[in-house]
């Protein structure tokens, strides 16, 4: 067995590595009662949902920081000799956020503990970017049509749902950001920007469908930690962005082992009757919508092996969609006369001429002369009645035929341009 673990540490290790960008940080100032600084004094933080810790010490003026900090809830703790421990429960790091928290000691015995509950300040005093952080809970609560984590971001300041450039329909078009066929989604624009100028970022890797300027893989809502839309940062790493970054971050698991699963659907059972686009039916169309997964997360363990609880931890989401309807579009299909030829009640009225008789108009050469089918020449036998084609002269597979409507040939590219050739277009009359 011993030889497969090496195998499984390569398995393992490029799951536990992060962006940069993702990450947070933790500075402040340890001090005693009296305001002055304590320097060497022991800082730890410590990650509340997996156990992991990090230790550090503070400067000659008292100044500590911890950088590369993964979003989550921390516990940040300051102890020196001679006075008493300190800490703070609770302490939340967001993606991409510099969290400052200046920790009092006071003298005392080194074993007492003295909890702090003061917050931490809501402006930003150690960079100069601008973000909005959407927690765990507003993914998860929040309802979403088609469960797509853009629809919240307009609860940003500064984002507008702008989504008049192409591809605003979404689904799996062309240019369109994948999604689910009817969902809302949302390519906001960020501080008056383009739309199409912002940047998506998961887990630190670039997300970016750069054709369309949208998201490349739609996140799982119920893998989404957090995230945070960025509407100015002057970070290095953040070069080329004209719009705001869109960092999201998943979830990585924990000591203890959590799950979920879920089923949504859509069914034309539950749906009532359309009267215009069912106007021909007794029911609705039929249309079978299902969104269907499942995530469990939770410390790696292998029997006899290995123990990952404070070390390893692991996180699985799968999501999958099936989608079945008819598109429903109003046609004008011809009557059973006017495929024999008859267009006398045509509900356009459009006078039919004889392509037989077409010719130079002698007052105007640029116009062509020709007489409506109940016009024909005399030497020709195709006399009839005012918008009425005699049915000797069309062409079998122009005829109506029980199965349905034949079209022999495809339109030319000159007709799709609006114009048509003689030599492309099949002759009505023969």
């Amino acid at each position: 067995m011993r030889r497969y673990i090496p195998w499984i540490c390569v398995l393992i290790v490029p799951c536990l590595m992060y962006g940069q960008t993702s990450a947070g940080a933790v500075n402040g100032t340890v001090h005693d009662a009296t305001g002055a600084v304590v320097p060497n004094a022991r800082v730890d933080l410590k990650n509340e949902s997996t156990s992991t810790e990090i230790a550090g010490t503070t400067n000659s003026n008292g100044y500590f920081t911890f950088v590369n900090v993964q979003p989550g809830s921390y516990t940040l703790s300051a102890s020196a000799p001679g006075f008493k421990k300190a800490f703070q429960s609770q302490v939340a790091v967001g993606v991409n956020e510099t969290v400052t928290l200046n920790m009092s000691l006071t003298v005392g015995d080194v074993g007492q503990t003295v909890e702090v509950t003061a917050e931490a300040a809501l402006l930003q005093q150690s960079t100069s970017e601008l973000g909005t952080v959407i927690s765990e809970e507003a993914v998860k609560e929040l309802p979403l049509n088609g469960r797509n984590f853009t629809q919240l971001l307009t609860l940003t300041p500064g984002a507008t749902p702008v989504n008049t450039a192409q591809g605003n329909g979404g689904g799996t078009g062309f240019n369109a950001p994948l999604a689910l066929p009817g969902s809302t989604f949302t390519i906001p624009s960020i501080n008056g920007q383009w739309n199409r100028s912002n940047m998506f970022l998961l887990d630190g890797i670039v997300n970016e469908f750069f054709f369309g300027s949208s998201y490349a893989i739609l996140p799982i809502v119920d893998a989404v930690q957090e995230f945070k839309v960025q509407s100015h940062n002057d970070k290095a790493e953040y070069g080329g962005v004209l719009g705001g970054v869109i960092n999201v971050v998943s979830k990585s698991g924990g000591n203890n082992l959590h799950g979920s699963a879920w089923e949504f659907l859509r069914n034309d059972f539950f749906d009532a009757r359309n009267p215009f686009a069912d106007a021909a039916r007794s029911g609705p169309t039929p249309f079978r919508q299902n969104m269907f997964g499942a995530t469990i997360g939770g410390p790696v363990w292998i029997p006899k092996v290995y123990k990952g609880r404070d070390r390893t931890w692991f996180h699985f989401a799968y999501e999958g969609w099936r989608y079945s309807r008819a598109q429903q579009q109003l046609y004008n299909v011809p009557t059973d006369a006017e495929r024999a030829g008859d267009f006398t009640n045509a509900v356009l009225r459009q006078p039919i001429y004889d392509p037989a008789t077409t010719s130079v108009d002698p007052t105007n050469p640029q116009r062509p002369a020709r007489s409506l089918s109940r016009q024909c020449n005399s030497d020709r036998p195709h006399q009839s009645h005012d918008g009425e084609v005699p049915g000797s002269v069309l062409r079998p597979a122009r005829k109506h035929r029980r199965s349905g409507i034949q079209c022999d040939q495809q339109p030319s590219t000159n007709q799709r341009r609006g114009y048509t050739a003689g030599q492309d277009r099949p002759p009505l009359f023969e």
